[in-house]
């Protein structure tokens, strides 16, 4: 990485350059020369956020593991939080960028979001994990109703299936059973169920004729 210099040192994790195409030339009032050794802070950053990915990685499959889920706000909190905190102080080993009362943009930038991170962390995180308490027992309520409303209607259908059964079936009778005689002395002339079927088919009006009143 070419730019994002900081000061010179033998650290350990620290940078030797040993020629070749940069973007700055000098670290802070000295030229950058052959052989100096310097904190390379994009290195620096590249590898907080590699450990960073690595925590919040080991959260989320810590807590599927145990069959939960992070409570919401958990992951932005500890992001702005921690990135807030590294890179504040990564910054603080640059030499070439512009500083405004003697901090970066970045620091001033890091300056909002520690404190935003504590307020995630210290305010909405309860916050969402108590609404989403509130969300998780509302639905099991719902579904032990539901629950409860399948029984109840199981042995309602059981009854009304036994009931059915209980029913005898009407015996099936000739063709007299199904007429009713006229009374003597009454105006009842006709009879009052007339079965389907008992018309003569395809006969003429003479031979309608012939059939007796009471069947006709």
């Amino acid at each position: 990485v070419g730019e994002h210099f900081g000061r010179t040192s033998d650290f350990v994790l620290a940078t030797r350059y040993d020629g070749g195409s940069v973007r700055e030339s000098n670290l802070g009032d000295q030229p950058l020369l052959v052989g100096t050794s310097f904190h390379n802070t994009a290195l620096y950053e590249m590898l907080y956020m590699f450990l960073l990915f690595a925590i919040l990685g080991g959260m989320v499959l810590l807590a599927r593991r145990r069959g939960k889920e992070l409570v919401p706000g958990t992951i932005a909190g500890i992001f702005v939080l921690y990135y807030g905190i590294v890179r504040f102080l990564s910054d603080s080993l640059r030499v070439n960028d512009e500083r405004i009362a003697g901090l970066t943009g970045a620091q001033w930038m890091c300056i909002v979001m520690i404190p935003a991170g504590l307020w995630i962390l210290w305010q909405v995180r309860p916050s969402l994990a108590e609404a989403q308490a509130e969300a998780d027992e509302a639905a099991a309520l719902e579904a032990e109703a539901d629950g409860d409303g399948d029984e109840e209607a199981a042995p309602a259908e059981a009854d009304g299936d036994d009931e059915a059964a209980e029913v005898e079936p009407v015996a099936e009778g000739s063709d007299d059973d199904a007429y009713d005689t006229a009374e003597p002395g009454t105006d009842k002339a006709l009879s009052t169920a007339v079965p389907i079927g008992t018309t003569v088919d395809n006969a003429s009006e003479d031979d309608e004729a012939t059939v007796p009143g009471a069947e006709h």
